[in-house]
């Protein structure tokens, strides 16, 4: 790269030459061409898979009048954060997803849950210890040496970052792989660990007579959050693991990230264009001649710790149907017990289906947890079949009160069709919105049971004990502002409904609800 700056210099300088071409005054048509917004992607590889996808996000979104995007490769690794952090010219970055967990471990920068947010997953690495084969556990590298690679790298950072987790003391050393690879051989290093798609061309040019293996990393508590379960099997690596076998490991998603701009900033709207270009032509970029990993790339994935880009989540709300919307509880139960099924398949522990249920309870009550609820509402009716009239969406946050940060309920209201005013709001004991008898005669919405007690009055306004704050409906019969309620989360919606009153209070007409089932 050094070498090229002197040419680079010289055609700067022809170009401030008077009398130059480069001073030829541009038609209107050529100005206009010249300055499409231009949004810049900065990838730290060179020559794998991350540099091809940045090409075809070129390629595919740079034909049209509002957009071109410009592929740019930097320092790579722990460097990449830092320049969208602070260079001007940097909107959109590929990073590894533990990147947050390593930089508050170490003291890098400085509040980066508010000033980074990431549009999507892209792919999964996967991680692999390579060691002389007398070593087949991870803990025996203690006090050793293990090669880690660049110091400025991803991997650098993975690689520290799961040992320290593992609380493995090691020493750690900076060699490219091939070189590392050598001087395992040779017994000068203990091991060395490559962050990478698999397979690896550098692993798979291994065989097993070289006296080295792929050492096993297993998912322990510890890992569990930062990097997902995996393994390599003798597919992966034939001359390194015997046909039928495994060996278990851990991976690290490739994540498109931002700096997180002011909502009226112009890189804001930068970047909320290029995600709504991007996120329509996710289709043909999965079809050739584009990379193979987009066909890996589901838009829609969570990633736990980090906050989307608003426009973003937006895009896929917008894309969800009614009806994909519903079943709040049932798709995070789906979702939880695909995690809880990852998480044993890279455990040394089984989950017991009592574990399971703890810790379904704690996953929605835990005031990070990522994941939505929506809530459909409908008007309560004697057949127990009322009209639709929006959702309520329902996700935990994290609130201060009396000086703490503890768990908090965001409830987010897109709601049509109701009188104005002020309505009472309430959590019900049954996930039922039916009618029910009493006294001899058919109630709309009492099959929803008896109001929890579940707020304390310091914590929600409303003459509504133990209920939460009022639903404010507008002139228009719409509500959208939203409630928070110190103290609740999603755990306290499980198994339950949620009820809209006719009045302020709780005593009137039950006439909406909706079935947190």
């Amino acid at each position: 790269m050094l070498a090229a700056r002197p040419i680079v210099a010289a055609i700067m300088l022809a170009m401030c030459l008077p009398g130059t071409a480069a001073l030829a005054e541009p038609d209107n048509q050529a100005a206009d061409n010249a300055n499409i917004e231009a949004l810049s992607i900065v990838s730290e590889d060179f020559a794998g898979p991350l540099r091809w996808m940045a090409e075809d996000l070129a390629s595919v979104l740079s034909g049209n009048d509002t957009l071109r995007v410009l592929p740019i490769f930097g320092v790579g690794g722990n460097g990449t954060a830092p320049e969208i952090l602070y260079l001007k010219s940097m909107d959109v970055a590929f990073i590894h997803s533990d990147f947050l967990a390593y930089a508050k471990r170490h003291g890098l920068h400085s509040d980066l849950d508010n000033r980074l947010r990431y549009i999507t997953r892209l792919y999964d690495k996967d991680v692999a210890i390579i060691a002389a084969k007398p070593v087949r556990d991870v803990r025996q590298l203690a006090g050793r040496k293990v090669n880690f690679d660049n110091a400025t790298s991803s991997s650098f950072a993975t690689s520290a970052l799961i040992f320290d987790l593992l609380g493995i003391d090691v020493e750690k050393v900076q060699f490219s792989q091939p070189i590392a690879m050598e001087k395992v051989r040779a017994g000068e290093i203990a091991a060395t660990v490559l962050v990478d798609d698999k397979p690896n061309r550098l692993i798979a040019t291994l065989v097993a007579e070289h006296g080295l293996r792929l050492v096993p990393i297993r998912l322990t508590r510890a890992l569990r959050g930062a990097y997902q379960p995996t393994k390599f099997t003798s597919q992966d690596y034939p001359n390194l693991i015997p046909a039928g076998q495994s060996v278990d490991s851990v991976g690290v998603s490739v994540v498109m990230a931002m700096y997180n701009w002011p909502p009226n900033s112009a890189r804001y709207g930068r970047v909320a264009r290029f995600v709504e270009q991007f996120f329509s032509n996710v289709p043909g970029l999965q079809a050739e001649p584009h990379h193979p990993h987009w066909k890996k790339v589901d838009i829609a994935a969570a990633l736990p710790g980090w906050t989307r880009f608003k426009p973003a989540a937006d895009w896929i709300e917008r894309q969800q149907t009614p009806a994909a919307r519903g079943g709040a509880m049932a798709k995070l139960r789906e979702m939880f017990q695909k995690f809880i099924e990852l998480q044993a398949a890279g455990s040394d522990q089984a989950i017991t289906e009592e574990e399971k249920t703890a810790l379904f309870k704690l996953f929605l009550g835990w005031k990070e947890n990522p994941d939505e609820a929506n809530i459909e509402i409908r008007m309560t009716a004697l057949d127990g079949k009322g009209k639709p009239i929006g959702f309520i969406s329902a996700k935990n946050i994290a609130v201060t009160v009396s000086g703490s940060s503890q768990v908090g309920l965001l409830l987010k209201p897109d709601l049509a069709g109701l009188p104005p005013g002020s309505h009472a709001l309430q959590i019900h004991a049954r996930p039922d919105c039916g009618p029910e008898q009493k006294n001899g005669a058919l109630v709309i919405g009492l099959a929803a049971g008896n109001p929890l007690q579940l707020v304390r009055q310091s914590q929600a306004a409303g003459s509504n004990p133990g209920g939460l704050p009022p639903l404010i409906v507008a002139a228009d019969g719409t509500s959208r502002d939203r409630i928070i309620v110190p103290g609740l989360s999603l755990a306290d919606l499980l198994d339950r409904s949620i009820m809209i009153y006719a009045s302020g209070s709780a005593t009137s007409d039950r006439i909406a609800c909706g079935v947190v089932d």
